[in-house]
């Protein structure tokens, strides 16, 4: 009697469900790419290497080359590329590697695991969202960043208060997602600035598309141009005087942008994602239930010397709350107390007046004292006469006249002597005032620069901790270690720094 229920055991254990990735399976995937760049590279390299990163034992991953599946930045091709990867027997996961890769497969309902790794704008493109944030549709996974463009051209409109906005877009992009060129439109309508989209190949081509009367450009991601075409295009904005706008973080405004954020992955943080997601579907899990979103927390980035190039005034809340970068170097030299001071004596306009008054005042009572002293006038007269008119006369004659005289006492002398000492030595005792007062404010504001230096630094620091918390509030939130309150606590002191 045993016998026949351990079998039933044994068959009941066999038929159980089993995760996706058996032992020693490899997991095919196909790795579709929208063309060669150098953000296309460095994110086809960090995907493999975190992939093979997770292989154990269990499974490893088999890449197809990357020139199997590469629309070479042809977005007509995106449909027929990615059905061919479908239909290919051997590849067991679809990675759709770009905007343009992406761009189809809103409408899709694949027969084996597909992922969408980035997409802009879900629900203009066609994306299914469910209520739990995944797609919802079996096999068919895609990433989008928490980023809403619209608003982002309309904050940095805010802070420049710009009166035309060119914003520059790779032309394959738009050509992918129509949808990014027609909500500028409608932010257009809603705003008093005139936005236009600039359809470009390369950065460097929008200098030459730039209108007239264009006062601040804004820059959307341009994954498929090299470094120095992107260095071209911002240096023709810097001597311009344009402040402009990037949405790839740091490592772009370092180039000379004015200000950005970091509002798109970078290929290493997207590549993680991606290598987490696929060992989530090789175990077995359904990829239309993984999290469609991708939080990129970046502060803002301002670039003080681009700024001061493009001759533009920072505003005092940006340079309150953005992070600062290329500023001038502190200077070397310290001055001491007794330095400003002096300094202040040498240079002090009210002290100059005060100065050249007593000055005034002593040559007027010098003056009037001179008329009190004795007085000696000499006068000398020559003449010579012609021969003809001097007749019988003499010819040449020489008259010397001396005169001393010495006022025994005159009231008006007298008077008007005294009071001019009295004046001198009122303007010196000004004089002294104005100098002890130039010292006292000296010194005040000496201390004064010291303790709101102090207290700036000690606010930065409250403020990069705030968010440093903040941020660890976030990513525990999101990951169910702690609620929402600790979330609004950071925020709530966030608003308070």
């Amino acid at each position: 009697m045993k016998r026949p229920i351990l079998s039933a055991v044994f068959a009941f254990l066999f038929v159980l469900p089993t995760s996706h990735a058996t032992a020693d399976q490899t997991v095919n995937i196909a790795l579709v790419n929208d063309g060669d760049s150098e953000w296309t590279q460095r994110l086809i390299q960090n995907v493999e290497r975190e992939l093979n990163a997770m292989a154990d034992d269990d499974f490893n991953f088999k890449f197809t080359d990357p020139n199997t599946y590469n629309l070479n930045w042809d977005p007509s091709r995106a449909r027929n590329t990615i059905d061919r990867a479908l239909a290919n027997s051997t590849v067991d996961i679809v990675i759709a590697l770009g905007v343009l890769a992406s761009a189809p497969l809103g409408n899709y309902t694949p027969n084996k695991p597909v992922i969408a790794a980035l997409v802009i704008d879900p629900l203009q493109q066609g994306f299914p969202v469910s209520e739990l944030t995944s797609s919802g549709v079996k096999n068919l996974h895609y990433l989008s960043p928490t980023v809403d463009l619209v608003n982002e051209v309309a904050r940095f409109q805010g802070v420049t208060q710009a009166k035309h906005i060119a914003v520059v877009a790779d032309g394959v992009i738009l050509e992918a997602v129509p949808a990014i060129e027609s909500r500028f439109s409608d932010l257009a309508q809603s705003q008093e600035a005139q936005i236009s989209v600039l359809r470009v190949n390369q950065p460097v081509d929008a200098l030459a598309a730039l209108p007239a009367d264009t006062d601040a450009v804004f820059a959307l991601p341009q994954v498929r141009t090299s470094s120095p075409q992107m260095q071209a295009m911002v240096n023709g904005l810097q001597s311009r005087g344009i402040p402009s706008y990037t949405m790839m973080g740091e490592t772009a405004v370092r180039q000379g942008f004015v200000m950005g954020r970091r509002l798109v992955p970078t290929p290493e943080s997207l590549a993680r994602q991606l290598a987490v997601d696929v060992r989530d579907i090789v175990l077995g899990r359904s990829a239309g239930d993984l999290p469609v979103t991708m939080n990129i927390q970046d502060r803002m980035v301002v670039n003080v010397k681009a700024a001061r190039d493009a001759r533009f005034d920072l505003p005092f809340d940006l340079i309150i709350n953005a992070k600062l970068i290329n500023e001038d170097p502190p200077s070397t030299s310290v001055m001491t107390l007794k330095q400003a001071i002096d300094r202040a004596l040498k240079t002090n306009l009210s002290l100059a007046i005060a100065q050249e008054d007593f000055h005034l005042a002593e040559e007027d009572a010098r003056i009037a004292r001179s008329a009190l002293l004795p007085q000696l006038n000499g006068e000398a007269d020559w003449e010579s006469l012609d021969r003809d008119l001097a007749g019988t006369g003499p010819r040449r004659s020489t008259d010397v006249e001396l005169t001393f005289s010495q006022s025994l006492y005159s009231e008006t002398n007298r008077s008007e002597y005294t009071a001019s000492r009295f004046i001198r030595d009122g303007e010196a005792a000004d004089l002294q005032a104005t100098r002890l007062d130039t010292i006292e404010n000296t010194a005040v504001a000496y201390i004064n620069v010291l303790l709101a230096q102090t207290e700036l630094d000690i606010q930065r620091d409250n403020l990069n901790l705030t968010r440093a918390n903040l941020e660890r509030a976030e990513f525990r939130y999101s990951v169910g270690a702690t609620d929402r309150s600790e979330v609004h606590r950071f925020e709530t002191e966030l608003g308070n720094d």
